[in-house]
């Protein structure tokens, strides 16, 4: 993690010393190279042309490195569809388990299978978060649907995170950009933060700015990223609170942490954005622990929390629902945990939602494998 905060705050520099500005040049010759071996990557998945999934399918993404929420936008569309009646299958690598390279059944649309360690926390969140959908980590994005379609008879296809998995070609395509980046200092790794160039951005059928709540300057933001896509309007996005869960698993309103004094930790792709949110219920954040993304927590670290609340004289501890995936199974001391959604925050772009359209894509309104 330090070293990643070193990385950030170097990069995103807006008055680097000349030792900086040597290293600022180092890191944008290694970007020349990361573009190179792009292409390459590229254009060898399309000369052994990509796969095509014979059912619905809706990849989501982002061109950035850090978190955007994939994976609650994700939950929310797999929820919608099994309002339908809908049986999809959520596809995902599961970062943070131990054995990256095995594919797994975590939710076979009845009961959790597999654990944090096994899974990975994002691929265990949704299997907890969703009740007939199911979710698989592997390696290999084809492997894992064909798994999915074969043993378990899914009717969608969902993929959290594969918009540079060139060897797939998802019928609709969904990047998230989070409203906090400014595209004008965006610069490709390891120099900047772009997984990608900003160009392609053109490539995506939908894009959507999350975390807007959270940046003042999200009409800017917007509108540049119009620009980049031909002046085509983005819907914005927030990761709204919709309830607190105790430590007994009763949930709450958000604002019941109102004058909460709390310690507050988490392991996410975009460290302050829980925080924030925090702050914005009313509460008052004593201590904001932050681990890496996909950390994985020891009783020690645990036993520590515990004990720094209490030195605080915090009213209680708070996480996010990424990270009670993986201390659901400890013994652990109250920890509350935010419950968060994904919601548009405009809707004066005409016409249906774009959420609204990929629910019916998924669902089956429109023609998929023929496309």
């Amino acid at each position: 993690m330090a070293g990643r905060i070193r990385w950030r705050n170097l990069v995103d520099s807006p008055s680097p010393t000349a030792l900086e500005r040597l290293q600022l040049g180092a890191l944008s010759g290694a970007s020349c190279l990361y573009r190179a071996g792009l292409a390459l990557d590229r254009c060898l998945h399309r000369l052994r042309g990509p796969w095509r999934p014979p059912v619905p399918s809706v990849c989501v993404g982002n061109i950035t490195v850090g978190g955007t929420g994939k994976t609650t936008l994700v939950r929310h569309l797999a929820r919608r569809l099994e309002d339908r009646g809908i049986r999809a299958a959520v596809i995902l690598r599961g970062y943070g388990r131990l054995d990256p390279r095995s594919t797994r059944v975590v939710h076979d649309g009845r009961s959790l299978l597999e654990g944090p360690d096994t899974a990975g926390d994002e691929a265990v969140m949704l299997a907890q978060g969703l009740s007939r959908t199911v979710v698989v980590v592997g390696p290999s994005r084809r492997a894992s649907s064909e798994l999915a379609l074969t043993r378990l008879g899914v009717q969608a296809l969902l993929f959290d995170d594969g918009l540079q998995h060139w060897g797939l070609s998802a019928h609709r395509t969904v990047a998230l950009w989070d409203a906090t980046v400014d595209p004008s200092r965006a610069k490709l790794l390891p120099r900047g933060c772009l997984r990608e160039p900003l160009g392609g951005l053109r490539r995506f059928d939908v894009l959507i700015i999350t975390r807007c709540d959270a940046a003042p300057d999200c009409a800017r933001v917007a509108e540049a990223l119009g620009r980049i896509r031909g002046g085509a309007a983005a819907p914005l996005a927030n990761h709204a609170p919709v309830a607190v869960r105790d430590a007994q698993g009763t949930r709450h309103r958000p604002e019941s942490l109102a004058g909460q004094r709390l310690l507050a930790f988490s392991s996410l792709g975009n460290p302050g954005a829980f925080s924030a949110t925090l702050t914005a219920l009313g509460a008052e954040v004593l201590e904001d622990r932050v681990f890496p993304d996909h950390h994985r927590y020891t009783a020690e670290e645990v036993e520590a929390l515990g004990a720094a609340a209490e030195a605080l004289g915090a009213d209680g501890m708070v996480t996010t629902e990424k990270d009670w995936a993986k201390l659901a199974a400890m013994e652990t001391p109250a920890v509350r945990v935010l419950e968060v959604d994904f919601a548009l925050a405009r809707s004066d772009l005409g016409g249906a939602s774009p959420l609204d359209d990929l629910v019916d894509f998924l669902g089956g309104e429109e023609t998929a494998a023929g496309e």
